[in-house]
């Protein structure tokens, strides 16, 4: 039987711990039975670019390790946005998964209830779901949306700043506010749209739920979704397209993706459509920040006056996307079968990772607390470079 290790400590720990509970566990399976080859898996967030060079370090420790073991075979079973890293991991075996995209099914299949099936036409409002504060495609543009007197028709969420940390960087994405118009915007702009509680902890990176399901109704009462993806910023890791971005397209929902320079393009790759055609800017290549969050505003506001007049061609552009997404999902599913019956992983453990309605129960209380950690050591960095 071929062991199935989680890789995704490497995003949690520095090199020398990751490496330690890596190694520990292989050798570990390893005196317990005999095996010729492993695979291990990278699901979770995507390293970050300045990071790709110390986690393809530890890849290569692990392999030579694997190999004094005995182990021949090296392969990883990777989230599809390590594509861009193509080049940096091609010394592996790797072979690509799209993650998200599978785990919103899953959540999906779990709670069939909770899925519109069809696009609203009628409605007048869009749709844009918000976690952590402290971002410029969430604090920010919520804001340049209340400053366009745009939320009459926006249905939204968002998180409290539950840290000074949070506090401090919201009021600074915002800083074009007086401090009296920030108070003014932050007594509307917090809100829950559900029961989902949001972790009291300082890691908000898992203020998920157990699953990635959301009630219907948010998309059967708004005919557009405003995306605010994980990554927006120029040096942060390209084409992540989480599951905020899939759960638009499975409930049949047009939308606009606030996210890296490029993600609409990497979308299109994959054969979706991105409904830029409707809207009044190609707001996908601006490297200014500014001008990318304005290009969103405008595009909204555009979609929401002149979406009836192309009604035919989205709900067709709809439609394809979801047939699309299927097409996805079988892809994923004969990769799992590949992973059990060509490489001999055993289908319980295949289950027990890939068949999740999200990707959290993996994550152990120690690999919270080293992510966040870890976090704020890449935000550092990330700062520096900005």
């Amino acid at each position: 039987m071929t062991p199935l290790i989680n890789f995704d400590i490497i995003y949690h720990y520095k090199q020398d711990k990751a490496l330690d509970i890596i190694l520990k566990e292989i050798i570990e399976k390893k005196s317990k039975y005999n095996f010729d080859k492993i695979v291990g898996f990278m699901l979770l967030e995507v390293t970050q670019p300045n990071d790709i060079d110390s986690c393809c370090q530890t890849l290569e420790i692990i392999k030579q390790k694997c190999r004094e073991l005995g182990v021949t075979d090296f392969y990883i079973v990777a989230n599809y946005p390590y594509k861009q890293y193509q080049k940096q991991l091609e010394q592996f075996n790797i072979i690509y998964f799209e993650a998200f995209s599978y785990c919103v099914y899953n959540s999906y299949k779990l709670k069939p209830k909770n899925l519109s099936t069809s696009w609203n036409k009628d409605a007048d409002k869009f749709l844009f779901l918000n976690a952590i504060p402290s971002r410029l495609n969430r604090i920010k543009l919520l804001s340049m949306y209340w400053k366009k007197s745009m939320l009459s028709k926006c249905v939204w969420s968002l998180f409290r700043p539950y840290s000074e940390i949070i506090e401090r960087d919201c009021r600074a994405f915002t800083s074009d506010l007086t401090d009296n118009e920030y108070e003014e915007f932050m007594k509307i702009a917090v809100r829950r749209l559900d029961d989902v509680p949001s972790i009291d902890f300082k890691m908000a990176s898992l203020t998920c739920p157990t699953d990635w399901t959301i009630d219907k109704q948010f998309y059967q009462e708004t005919n557009l979704s405003v995306i605010s993806e994980t990554f927006f910023k120029n040096n942060q890791p390209l084409n992540d397209l989480s599951e905020k971005t899939w759960r638009a397209i499975i409930n049949h929902h047009p939308f606009i993706i606030a996210g890296t320079v490029g993600i609409r393009k990497c979308l299109e790759s994959l054969g979706f459509k991105t409904f830029v055609e409707y809207l009044k800017y190609d707001y996908d290549n601006f490297e200014n920040y500014d001008q990318r969050l304005s290009a969103i505003v405008d595009n909204t506001k555009y979609f929401l006056e002149n979406c009836n007049r192309y009604q035919n061609q989205i709900n067709d552009d709809i439609e394809h996307n979801y047939q699309q997404y299927l097409k996805l999902i079988e892809q994923n599913k004969q990769t799992i079968e590949y992973l059990n019956i060509n490489l001999g992983v055993d289908k319980t453990d295949l289950d027990s990772i890939f068949n999740l309605p999200n990707y959290i129960p993996l994550t152990n209380i120690d690999d919270i607390k080293a992510l966040d950690d870890q976090q704020v050591e890449r935000d550092k960095k990330i700062n520096n470079l900005s």
